[in-house]
């Protein structure tokens, strides 16, 4: 029988996914990431949406699914610097993520997040997340990353130095060779 030891290898980010988005005066564009399916968040969404204090003028779904009855509109998959040109703020309400490979997009971009406490957003320490499937934690968190927008340069360096650090594509891929034996 053979030993196995496993590796937490984690997809690594390009360089040139490090392209920095100037950030608007309020953020007025959001998107919510995923599908609309329990176990990414989106029910948690719409229970959300009627407390928040603050609405986007524009509010995009990655997915051609039905949001109940918001105001929102399908983008679908679209290469990641148009995307992110059409966003000010990413909403990531998932209920369980082995990384999050939508949110170090975002953050590597420059656009501020807000997302449920898995994967990746453990190890980043961003400040801007709540408990998978607590809406009040998110309608909190939202309400959180809208008063600390003057701030938000500051916070997303300090994501992407992480992300630079720690998921490098070509750290993932040195992994990935060591664990094959190449």
């Amino acid at each position: 029988a053979r030993d196995l030891n496993p590796v937490r290898l984690y997809e690594g980010l390009l360089a040139e996914e490090f392209n920095p988005q100037p950030l608007p005066p309020v953020p007025d564009r959001w998107l919510l990431g995923g599908h609309n399916h329990p176990s990414k968040g989106w029910p948690d969404f719409v229970q959300a949406w009627p407390r928040l204090r603050i609405k986007p003028k524009h509010l995009a779904v990655t997915s051609f699914d039905s949001l109940a009855n918001l105001p929102a509109h399908p983008i679908g998959r679209l290469p990641p610097a148009e995307l992110w040109e059409q966003v000010d703020l990413l909403i990531h309400p998932s209920r369980g993520e082995s990384f999050g490979l939508l949110v170090a997009e975002a953050l590597a971009a420059g656009i501020p997040v807000v997302a449920s406490r898995t994967g990746l957003m453990e190890e980043l320490h961003w400040p801007f997340v709540f408990p998978p499937g607590d809406v009040d934690g998110l309608v909190d968190a939202i309400h959180q990353v809208v008063d600390a927008w003057p701030a938000m340069k500051t916070h997303i360096n300090l994501a992407q130095e992480k992300l630079r650090l720690h998921f490098p594509a070509s750290r993932a891929g040195a992994i990935l060779c060591q664990t094959l034996g190449l």
